[in-house]
């Protein structure tokens, strides 16, 4: 559920004054306008003026239209078109495409499919034209295939999608090979087959297909085919909006940032491929949502991004080969990035991915959970970071119940491992140096220290293929000290090249680590191992609590999770969550009203919220209560 958001009372476009054709006279910039798009007025039109009474009826044509500094306020409905960006901003004047209602406006590269015959014999199967193609590379002549994933059977390689009742069907290769819950599309004759579950009736419930393989972007990344233009369109400010139905292939977003955009409080859903890639530099990816997305959530290259308190969910359902791509978000080539408050779960394929060539990078305060892999365990890690130099630090997160390792090291160097609480993945630390690359990295230079590591599967720490000599990682300059341990019974304390040792002190002896290291209980309570946070996101949200509340009311916040205790010029406060991607900064008043906000609301996403009574302080641009007390 997301919240309406507040805005000044509209106004007409501006008048050129005496003192604006001055301005213009003189050089100076124009004066900025707002462009008003409205869908289902009965007045928009394309040819309108762009106000209330006459709005335009496309996205698109408001985004031919402005000029930076501009703001286009877009109004509910589902806006079925390509927005692909002719211009940018500049610095300090954006163009801003903002919902009147969050979460309200909607563009889709989906269309409904209405006129289905059903084909002769037992079978129940139905077809429909479909007069739709699609081309990764349009020089390859190959329709709907993309190449660069020859090691994925060819099923999982086109961008085709289709919906039924809400959940994808599956492509099958050939008109014979239909089954249940699969769909076929013959280009020759510009159709698609389904045989729907229960073989069901397509005229019977909604069916839609994704007629739109990009939904925002700008103009020259589409027209160059993703190679990087010479010239950014940048200074894009996207607010409230929300992606889905996009028939791309993986590595292509449905939604493409360039320089010094910022996407805020955005959902990307249901791509086929990847639901947002950030290009460029220096963007920001801000309070947004990528769920159930084909390929991958968020993910992208270059220098200077950010993104901040945001949460990938479910991706790669479709089960592309995740040791080459597919999961939670991956990023590469970037130098300065900076991950922060990220809530990233239930994704096939690593959580959160940093491969090749990241510089100076920081990822703190994440909580990462629920990654999973396909042919091994070790493909769904919480945190991996592979050829990348560094300097990186991976700092205050907590990864649980991962398949592969709560953070997975690979080829890197230069990274400080701090503070980090990891329970309940299949390996605590993962360290790997694969000698056989020729990409000239190998693993050195790592600091792991002051963690929580607990309940492991295979090893509190393994490492595998190693080029440096597993007797002494201090060849490497690898440093485990003071970290603390929380060992399962029966499990093995560290696998470091084949080598089990079974214990801390035997680790101790045989590495020459762990000067400092403790074994000690720690408690965490495991909140959503044995539950599906499909189910439990918006069973309660904060935005329904605070739909109608005003800036002074007392409302009662459900939160599912917390991040540690920081002191700014306002006091002690928290920042506090739920699982549908809404952020609350919860000032903590007395010490008796923070010892029961802490204890009610875990450093950790929980199954079932905290419930804390509050003053709303402030609603925008960010929400700030005061904390009153708990409710029971």
């Amino acid at each position: 559920m997301f919240r309406p958001l507040r805005f000044p009372p509209l106004h007409a476009p501006l008048a050129l004054t005496f003192a604006g054709m001055l301005a213009l006279a003189s050089g100076a910039p124009a004066l900025a306008r707002e462009w008003i798009v409205d869908g289902g007025h009965a007045a928009a039109s394309d040819e309108g003026e762009g106000t209330p009474g006459k709005p335009l009826k496309t996205i698109l044509k408001a985004a031919q239209l402005a000029r930076p500094g501009d703001r286009v306020l877009i109004f509910p409905g589902e806006y079925r078109e390509a927005v692909l960006l002719p211009a940018g901003g500049e610095p300090g004047r954006p163009i801003t495409f903002e919902a009147s209602e969050k979460g309200k406006v909607v563009v889709s590269g989906g269309e409904p499919l209405t006129d289905w015959t059903r084909l002769e014999g037992e079978r129940p199967i139905w077809s429909a034209p479909w007069p739709y193609d699609f081309y990764m590379n349009a020089s390859k002549g190959d329709e709907g295939r993309f190449h660069g994933a020859k090691s994925d059977p060819p099923e999982l390689r086109g961008a085709e999608l289709f919906l039924w009742q809400g959940a994808p069907l599956r492509q099958a290769l050939s008109l014979g090979a239909l089954k249940p819950g699969l769909f076929f599309v013959d280009w020759a004759r510009d159709r698609v087959y389904v045989w729907l579950p229960g073989g069901g009736d397509p005229r019977e419930a909604e069916m839609i297909g994704a007629a739109r393989s990009i939904l925002f972007a700008p103009e020259n990344w589409v027209k160059r085919r993703n190679q990087t233009p010479t010239t950014p369109i940048g200074h894009i400010v996207v607010k409230g909006l929300v992606f889905r139905y996009a028939a791309n292939f993986p590595q292509t977003g449905m939604v493409t940032a360039d320089d010094g955009w910022l996407l805020e409080d955005c959902l990307f859903e249901w791509a086929n491929g990847q639901g947002l890639i950030v290009r460029g530099d220096g963007a920001s990816v801000v309070r947004c949502e990528a769920r159930d997305n084909g390929y991958m959530g968020i993910g992208g290259g270059g220098k200077g991004h950010r993104m901040k308190n945001c949460v990938i969910a479910r991706n790669n359902w479709k089960g592309v080969n995740v040791s080459w791509a597919g999961g939670g978000g991956k990023w590469a080539h970037t130098d300065g990035l900076t991950i922060e408050g990220l809530i990233s779960h239930d994704n096939t394929g690593h959580g959160l991915w940093l491969d090749i060539e990241n510089k100076n990078y920081t990822v703190s305060g994440c909580r990462i959970y629920g990654n999973h892999g396909l042919a091994r365990d070790s493909q769904g890690a919480g945190i991996f970071i592979e050829i990348s130099p560094g300097p990186g630090v991976i700092r205050d997160n907590i990864c649980y119940s991962n398949t592969g390792g709560g953070i997975k090291l690979a080829e890197s160097s230069d990274i400080l491992v701090e503070n980090n609480v990891l329970v309940d993945n299949g390996v605590g630390i993962e360290l790997r140096d694969m000698v056989e690359r020729k990409n000239n990295k190998d693993m050195r230079d790592i600091s792991i220290r002051g963690n929580t590591i607990k309940d492991w599967r295979e090893a509190a720490i393994q490492a595998s293929l190693g080029a440096w000599d597993f007797d002494s990682p201090a060849v490497k300059r690898i440093a485990i000290d003071n970290n603390i341990y929380d060992p399962p019974q029966g499990r093995p304390f560290a696998d470091w090249g084949g080598a089990m040792l079974g214990s801390l002190e035997e680790a101790r002896r045989a590495l020459k680590i762990e000067a400092g290291g403790l074994l000690q209980s720690t408690a965490f309570e495991y909140p959503l191992v044995a539950s599906r946070t499909r189910d439990l996101a918006r069973a309660e949200s904060i935005d329904e609590r605070i739909a109608q509340a005003a800036a002074g009311d007392i409302v009662v916040l459900p939160l599912y999770g917390r991040s540690t205790v920081k002191t700014t010029n306002l006091g002690r406060s928290v920042t506090a969550y739920d699982l549908d991607s809404r952020y609350v900064e919860v000032l903590l008043g007395d010490d008796q009203i923070e010892r029961a906000v802490l204890g009610a609301v875990e450093a950790w996403p929980m199954g079932t919220p905290g419930r804390i009574r509050a003053r709303v302080l402030e609603i925008e641009p960010a929400l700030r209560v005061q904390a009153l007390g708990v409710e029971k």
